[in-house]
């Protein structure tokens, strides 16, 4: 069944996503911003959204990633691959636990699972 629900987007809404952000088995709806700073690029806020089964917003949660280089990506949880590693962002808030530290230094290479899924289209 699709039904229409208006929704009021946050202020410099760049692009809107879908994606399971805490695990739990259901996608939220994901809010990107792209927010202007003074100096440097635009910072990043994610909104996410728990939706009820009518459409309306059943949830509110705000992860802001900053406007430091990282990759982010959602799959099981809310992901961020940035200078040092893998890091697992919290949905409540975006506090980050690194899950993976990227090597330095000298040494020989070694097996790292980097890839959760790959979907060829």
């Amino acid at each position: 069944m699709l039904i229409a629900v208006p929704l009021d987007l946050p202020p410099h809404t760049a692009e809107v996503t879908q994606g399971d952000v805490d695990g739990d088995g259901v996608e939220e709806l994901i809010l990107v911003s792209q927010l202007p700073q003074d100096v440097g690029p635009d910072a990043v806020r994610l909104t996410l959204l728990n939706l009820d089964a009518q459409g309306a917003i059943d949830r509110r949660r705000v992860v802001d990633l900053g406007n430091e280089a990282l990759a982010w990506d959602v799959w099981g949880g809310l992901w961020a691959l940035d200078g040092d590693g893998l890091v697992r962002l919290d949905p409540d808030g975006g506090a980050p636990e690194r899950v993976a530290t990227l090597p330095t230094g000298h040494g020989r290479p070694r097996l790292a699972c980097l890839l959760l899924g790959l979907v060829l289209a």
